[in-house]
């Protein structure tokens, strides 16, 4: 009944599976496997408190269950219990030391407590107890970045779009040509294929120019649609296609993930592509927003909100505008937002200070732009 419990999760049945381990509970000897997977299924339609009553009844059933302790530990991690979840995990630990997905998961949870050198410590430990496990991997190259450590870092972080990596941070495209592992491109036409969010396309767009010193004859950079047009203006781009357009690209000889140039550059914190701009905006948009603008003092944009929809917006988002208020009271500084999506909205400091730059904003008498107008805004702040 436990299997079939897990093929109905896997399917999204989650209801049928429940049932499943309902009557495991009812019938087995030992019912501790069954309110695991209970809980499992509780966790995931977002009853916290049932999970883990399910999860701690396992425990009761099977006091040296590690798995148990390493899905509450799991549990908690979500909800930002991070103390409560360390404690979780040493006891798995306590259980089964070589248990390599609780010492990745206790090296996520240092790194959420700022205890980096722990969490390399964890991430290592659970490498060396199965080489294969790439969330190991990933959040290691995660840390070694943060900590400015690019050599170590970049081969470990290829690890993000590895076929068995949870969460599927990155997907392969589905081309018939292989990816670029910094072979020699004089001669060569290569794909730049998007991953993650907007700021990591704009900030690896510098190593196209680089590219092209390179040799490659032809690069195609696909981007998500509201990018086109700024990412247009790179030196050394022939082509700017739309994600939603790239199954019709011609057959290139390499493709390659914008995060995995630094790798092939050997890129270390000394030698960060930094030609500025290496991003433009045509001048007729610049002037579209001269007279919106003061002509004098510091002009100061401001990026507050993110995507609502990722995962972890809640530690990349401000709760409103408000939050900055106290910036408003600066001298000789004019406020901008840019603005997008379903916070798009009015926003002015008590003193009016705060400038109308909205992506998609509406207001009688303001015009409505589309996202890659937005540099053009940003170029009047500088």
């Amino acid at each position: 009944m436990i299997d079939e419990g897990h093929a109905l999760e896997a399917e999204g049945r989650f209801d049928e599976a429940m049932q499943r381990y309902l009557d495991a509970i009812r019938l087995a000897p030992n019912p501790a496997h069954a309110h695991l997977n209970r809980g499992n299924i509780l966790l995931l339609q977002g009853d916290l408190p049932g999970a883990l009553d399910a999860f701690r009844t396992a425990i009761k059933h099977k006091p040296d269950y590690a798995g148990a302790y390493y899905n509450i530990g799991n549990a908690l991690l979500g909800n930002k219990q991070l103390g409560e979840a360390v404690a979780n995990y040493r006891l798995a630990l306590v259980i089964q030391p070589d248990y390599a997905e609780v010492h990745c998961s206790l090296g996520i949870a240092q790194k959420e407590l700022g205890k980096l050198d722990s969490a390399i410590a964890c991430f290592k430990k659970a490498q060396e107890i199965n080489p294969r496990l790439a969330e190991a991997h990933y959040n290691l190259g995660s840390v070694l970045l943060t900590l400015g450590q690019y050599t170590e870092a970049w081969p470990e972080y290829e690890a993000r779009y590895h076929p068995n990596i949870n969460g599927k941070y990155v997907i392969l495209p589905d081309v018939p040509y292989p990816q670029w592992q910094g072979e020699p491109l004089t001669g060569k036409s290569l794909v730049i294929w998007p991953e993650q969010g907007f700021g990591d396309e704009i900030q690896f767009a510098r190593y196209i120019p680089l590219l092209k010193i390179r040799g490659a004859s032809r690069i195609t950079l696909v981007c998500k649609s509201p990018l086109k047009a700024l990412l247009e203006t790179i030196e050394g781009v022939d082509a700017v296609v739309s994600q939603a357009k790239a199954a019709t690209l011609p057959i290139h000889d390499y493709w390659t993930f914008p995060m995995s140039l630094p790798l092939h550059f050997a890129t270390t914190i000394q030698i960060i592509p930094a030609e500025q701009p290496y991003l433009s905006v045509p001048s007729k948009r610049l002037n579209q927003w001269n007279s919106r603008l003061p002509t004098s003092g510091l002009k100061v944009g401001l990026v507050w909100k993110g995507s609502a929809g990722h995962k972890n917006d809640i530690n990349r988002s401000l709760p409103g505008l408000a939050t900055l208020a106290p910036l408003w009271a600066l001298p000789g500084i004019t406020f901008g937002q840019p603005a997008k999506g379903a916070w798009r909205g009015r926003y002015r400091s008590s003193a009016d200070r705060v400038a109308d730059c909205a992506y998609g904003f509406r207001h009688p008498g303001l015009r409505r732009y589309s996202l890659h107008r937005g540099p053009a805004r940003l170029g009047n702040l500088c």
